[in-house]
């Protein structure tokens, strides 16, 4: 029962956050979870992880009054928390609750790294990367960990159970963005809404909801990143979004660098090249222009923070650690400077993608089909946007 106080934290936070940027409490919810990961790391980058918490509750509290003042003078509306999609996500962290109920980690990385790494957190008060941490890879970006130390410490103790009921609620809470197309206030749309977004990930990954990895929840930030830029406006809440989604992409695992730079460019070429922005904006003004500019700057100098300070504490933390970066590393690999090892990983991996089927998967299919299939409707989805383009 003490995990309720992780989630009554969570929505008032929330419920305080769309109160002042006038959205509906399930829209600020991934922003919720997004800030306590940056908050945790900013506190964890001076060795003070505890007063990281200590300051999360004091907002909470503060959040808690705003919400009574506005609630007394009236200024809350009746469907600003009372929605679906509120209650889905109440009932996804009820649900979740109750089926990892005694579970335990039981892949091989899960109890040797990931796990590891946030019991040295609660014990240290610090990061994994700690010379005292007994972590075997120390270089690894915190952020999952950081949102599942939050939630071991609210609930007083580090159990397996907590640590995939963690990860589990902050990537459910980045798919709560498919509810805004639901216009009904209908429980049917919705409730089939809910429950597609339960089952297509376990659709390729069956221990979705068992599994502490990362690698999946990498691709699902992706995906947050460019539902909220295609979909959302550049006013001050979808841009602090943005860069929030961003810097915990990277600091989820080394490649996020990769993907943050790869979203970066998308939105170059669709702001600056294809004008897209522009093309939407409602008045050709010079402050509409100054959002979209300040959007993209926004988002590069997030990339540039996450990275550098993650590199820089591990300098400090650990002088023996490579901090060289991910696009260094590439090029070193292409131009032949890389171990003996590497290459056969490479052919393997370029054999498998005919050969091998995404493990663990619901429907047996190969990587080509996969990604034909994908290809496919991606293909779709755009025809489909751009009639809807012309016709506006």
């Amino acid at each position: 029962m003490i995990q309720l106080l992780v989630l009554f934290i969570i929505l008032t936070l929330s419920t305080n956050l769309s109160i002042l940027f006038k959205k509906k409490t399930f829209e600020t919810i991934p922003f919720t979870l997004l800030s306590i990961v940056l908050i945790l790391y900013i506190f964890g980058l001076i060795g003070i992880l505890k007063i990281g918490i200590y300051f999360i509750i004091l907002v909470t509290i503060i959040s808690l009054i705003n919400i009574f003042l506005n609630y007394k003078n009236k200024n809350i509306k009746n469907d600003l928390f009372l929605n679906y999609q509120t209650l889905f996500f109440i009932l996804f962290f009820l649900l979740m609750m109750c089926s990892s109920w005694s579970k335990l980690l039981f892949e091989w990385d899960a109890f040797t790294h990931w796990g590891v790494t946030v019991k040295n957190m609660f014990v240290l008060n610090d990061f994994g990367s700690s010379a005292l941490a007994n972590t075997t890879i120390k270089h690894y970006p915190p952020a999952m960990a950081l949102f599942q130390y939050f939630y071991s410490v609210i609930c007083g103790s580090v159990k397996d159970e907590y640590l995939i009921n963690a990860i589990t609620c902050f990537s459910f809470s980045l798919l709560m963005p498919l509810f805004n197309k639901i216009k009904s206030n209908k429980i049917l749309p919705n409730l089939l809404t809910f429950l597609l977004i339960i089952i297509i990930p376990i659709i390729y990954f069956s221990n979705n909801y068992y599994s502490i990895y990362v690698d999946a929840y990498m691709g699902i930030i992706f995906g947050y990143l460019l539902i909220s830029y295609f979909k959302g406006n550049f006013d001050l809440f979808n841009i602090i979004n943005i860069c929030l989604a961003t810097i915990v992409m990277i600091l989820t695992k080394d490649i996020g660098l990769i993907m943050a730079l790869s979203f970066f460019a998308i939105a170059i070429f669709d702001t600056l090249i294809f004008k897209n922005k522009f093309k939407e904006m409602t008045l050709n003004s010079i402050k509409e222009k100054k959002y979209i500019y300040l959007a993209l700057l926004s988002i590069f100098l997030s990339i540039i923070f996450a990275k550098v300070s993650w590199n820089l504490s591990l300098q400090f933390k650990l002088s023996s650690i490579s901090t060289d970066s991910n696009l260094s590393q590439m090029l070193n690999f292409f131009l032949g400077e890389r171990p003996y090892y590497t290459s056969n990983v490479m052919i393997n991996f370029i054999n498998y993608l005919s050969d091998g089927y995404f493990a663990g998967t619901i429907i047996r299919l190969s990587f080509y089909v996969t990604i034909m299939i994908l290809t496919l409707v991606i293909v779709y989805i755009y025809g489909q946007l751009k009639k809807k383009i012309d016709k506006e």
